[in-house]
Order: structure tokens, then sequence, then C-alpha cells
């Protein structure tokens, strides 16, 4: 038999041979697939967790938009101010100067100008030019804002003669009326 003639050295050697084989299949048949397989495992579970990380940061800020959202509801809510349809023109101009008239001013024009249509809502200029005391004038911009709320001021200009105090200086002002959509408007 061939078996006899092997050394104990040999034998050794083919033995080891045969362990580094049956390893060597072991590993690539069974243990590397297993290992891979953990691995995307683990790249999927931390790739789910920063999922559910970016899901429950999405899920805050949802909440925290939905509060912004019924707060500013709620201010809408109770807001008194409500916007006039910008046919009222006529009406508005009326009120205008009965307020002027209430401060001492003298108006000398009042110029509406085109309206500008958004989604929500209307802007009409009006252009005021006129004279009045210093603080008349004041005065009347504050009660302006307060009484007739959707007009915001976009400019104004105020020339007096500091030398004569007594005449009344020269004021122009430009104004916005803030209105709301009318019907022909939203139809656009």
């Amino acid at each position: 038999m061939k078996f006899q003639k092997l050394t104990i050295w040999q034998i050794d050697a083919a033995g080891a041979g045969l362990c580094l084989v049956l390893l060597a299949v072991f590993y690539f048949g069974a243990l590397a697939p297993l290992l891979r397989e953990r691995e995307a495992i683990n790249d999927r579970r931390l790739q789910f967790d920063r999922e559910r990380r970016k899901a429950s940061s999405l899920t805050a800020a949802v909440r925290k938009l939905q509060s912004q959202r019924d707060a500013i509801h709620a201010e809408v809510s109770g807001n008194p101010l409500r916007l006039e349809d910008v046919r009222h023109i006529n009406a508005r101009v009326a009120r205008i100067a009965s307020l002027a008239g209430a401060h001492d001013i003298e108006l000398r024009d009042i110029e509406p100008g085109r309206p500008a249509v958004s989604a929500r809502y209307e802007t009409l200029p009006i252009q005021l030019s006129g004279t009045g005391r210093y603080g008349d004038c004041v005065l009347f911009l504050h009660d302006l804002h307060k009484y007739l709320g959707d007009i915001g001021v976009s400019s104004f200009s105020l020339s007096g003669n500091p030398e004569e105090p007594r005449v009344p200086a020269s004021f122009h002002f430009d104004l916005i009326w803030y209105a709301s959509a009318s019907s022909e408007a939203s139809a656009r």
C-alpha cells in the first residue's frame, strides 16, 4: 500500500491540508454568507433607526406647524377687522374726509388710484394732500390706523415754514387701503 510508505510528517501535512480545504469550504460556503447577511441586517437596522429619527423629527415639525396654524387661526378669528369690498370706495373716502375734518385738517385733494388685485385681497392707493398743523396731522394718522385699521401709510411728507408757526403746514399722504377681493377679481 502506498499509505504505508508515508511518513508521519506527510500524513500530518495531508491532514492539515484537508483541514484547510474543509475550513475554506466552510468559510466560503457557510460562514461568509452568514457574515454578509449579518452586516446587511445591521445596515438595514441603522437605516431603519435613521428613518425613525427622521420621522420623529418630521412629526414634531408637523405638530409645531399645526400649533402655529391654530394660533394664527385663533388670532384671525379674534380680530374684529374685516376687509370691505373695494366697490365701497366712496364710503371709505367719506370716512377719511370726516376723520380729517375732526382733526382740523383741510383736504385739498383725495385721489384714489387703481386697485391691485391679489388672490386674497386688493390694495387701493389713496393720495391725500392738504394743510393742517403738525400735531393734528400726527393725530389724524394715529386715528386713521385706530379707526380704519385696514389702511396703511406707505409714505408721507409734511412741510411748513418754521418762521410762521401759525400758518398750517402742507402735507401729502400716500395711503394703501386693503380691501377684500371682489367676486369679479376672484373669478379672474
